[in-house]
């Protein structure tokens, strides 16, 4: 005699659900990887905005080209002697003054997509302010922002955007601006280039 079985097993109830989570995993690793894309999309527009922005105030605010005079820097440990010099050629002392400036209409340009800020007058993106200095007793050294753009000139990274980190990982997509205007993704690995400066 034959017995009807209209039900399912454990086990089958269990291939279902085990194959329902790897496609549902699946689904939101490639959701979220397309997510960040667009974000770094979005943050890679904005930082040409930036940089088209920083290029007309420097133009505008100039005295000196900072191309000429940064070949004779050889070195100042004084703050306002530092930041007379950058006000010379145009630099602005934070990027906010390029909305104050009416150089950015849109106050969301300074922000990444990721994140936002209560603050209205904080930025989302990292200034490389050339007159910083982060040990005023060195000089001629990787402590020293002018002499890195003394090194680097126009690839000298003036703005830059480390908000796409993956997971808990040290690896990390940074978009960065150069003083030229250029902007540039790279992923770097913070165990292999601790430096917030190798790019």
């Amino acid at each position: 005699m034959r017995r009807d079985c209209s039900g399912w097993t454990l086990i089958e109830v269990l291939v279902v659900v085990a194959i329902i989570l790897v496609l549902a995993g699946l689904i939101y690793a490639v959701g979220a990887y397309a997510i960040d894309r667009s974000r770094q999309a979005q943050c890679v527009s904005n930082l040409r905005q930036i940089g088209i922005a920083l290029l007309q105030y420097m133009e505008d605010h100039k005295q000196a080209d900072w191309e000429t005079e940064i070949t004779h820097y050889n070195g100042i440990s004084d703050w306002d002697a530092r930041v007379k010099l950058v006000s010379r050629w145009g630099l602005p002392p934070n990027l906010y003054s390029l909305h104050l400036a009416g150089y950015i209409k849109d106050k969301r340009l300074l922000w990444c997509a990721r994140r936002q800020s209560p603050n209205p007058t904080e930025v989302g993106y990292a200034y490389a302010y050339p007159a910083a200095i982060l040990n005023p007793a060195r000089t001629n050294t990787t402590d020293d922002l002018l002499w890195i753009l003394r090194q680097r000139g126009g690839e000298y990274p003036i703005v830059t955007d480390g908000s796409h980190r993956r997971g808990n990982t040290l690896e990390q997509t940074v978009i960065v601006l150069r003083l030229s205007g250029r902007v540039e993704t790279k992923q770097i690995n913070w165990m292999a280039e601790p430096s917030s400066f190798v790019w």
